[in-house]
């Protein structure tokens, strides 16, 4: 187990510079370099996921899924035609007679 924690702390030492200064260029291309390689590996298996699932490979379905529709309510859909018919007579009466608009400045 020492050795172990004696290798780690040298590995962590060598990336400090002798002056006990970092080297912020190189921090800089370590981060790049890794999400480019992120990245890259992400799009990759994306698209195998992608491929796979299209060819029917993984994540098919063994049975088929039915579905029942919802019945409409009809005392429900009455209702709602009904107040909109209402509404459309009112706008239909407004649009022949006009509004009655008291001036409240008198």
């Amino acid at each position: 187990m020492k050795k172990y924690y004696t290798h780690i702390k040298e590995w962590f030492a060598s990336l400090v510079r002798r002056d006990g200064s970092f080297d912020p260029e190189r921090d800089w291309k370590i981060i790049f370099i890794t999400s480019v390689l992120f990245f890259v590996l992400s799009a990759i298996f994306n698209g195998y996921i992608f491929w796979s699932v299209k060819e029917g490979k993984i994540f098919t379905g063994t049975e088929e899924v039915t579905t029942q529709r919802d019945l409409v309510n009809e005392k429900s859909l009455d209702r709602t035609l009904q107040y909109f018919e209402g509404r459309g007579a009112r706008l239909d009466n407004i649009r022949s007679d006009g509004l009655n608009i008291v001036d409240p400045s008198l």
